[in-house]
């Protein structure tokens, strides 16, 4: 009896093992997000009305990188992007889940060819949205939810002008890593 329940524990073990090997593991690591947020507005010193001006932010709990540029619309072309980046504190950047982010007095220099520019970014995300999932990438990668977001603040320039406000985002959204496969 003992032989017949040692090879049962044996075949129970070696059928769990198998399993364990099919079976995907997971990493367990920090979640890590990011909040993007897309600006355009009018040059509101551009008589013609030709000037559209763009701002790309792009923030995690660690970087925050913009790339800013104008579009003409009457001749079809962009201007020179300025873009920069720069390390976040702690506390400056809130992004611990899909219902919402913010960023705190962080500043971005933005360069570009001789030219310079600097925003300080006072923003809010809130979702406004469903949560879509994605297929881990590369079938080995990062599961990560997405969600639309509404944005709320203000980015102001080198000279304290409110160049964005929520106003003037096109397109937002927050996301985080759900887990990453291994």
């Amino acid at each position: 009896m003992n032989r017949l329940m040692a090879s049962l524990a044996a075949l129970a073990a070696a059928i769990v093992s198998i399993a364990l090997l099919a079976t995907p593991s997971y990493a367990a690591a920090p979640l890590a997000g990011t909040a993007h947020a897309f600006f355009e507005r009018p040059n509101p010193f551009d008589l013609s009305g030709c000037t559209v001006l763009k701002l790309d932010l792009l923030v995690t709990t660690t970087v925050a990188s913009a790339d800013y540029w104008s579009t003409n619309t009457c001749f079809n072309f962009d201007s020179s992007h300025l873009t920069g980046s720069t390390s976040v504190a702690s506390g400056q950047v809130s992004l611990g889940s899909l219902n919402s982010a913010s960023v705190t007095n962080v500043v971005i220099a933005a360069t570009a060819g001789g030219y310079f520019q600097q925003f300080t970014f006072n923003l809010m995300w809130t979702r406004d949205g469903k949560v879509s999932v994605s297929p881990p990438i590369n079938g080995n990668g990062q599961v990560r939810a997405q969600a639309p977001a509404s944005v709320t603040g203000l980015i102001v320039d080198l000279g304290g002008n409110n160049l964005f406000s929520g106003s003037d985002v096109s397109d937002a959204d927050i996301a985080l890593v759900l887990h990453t496969l291994v």
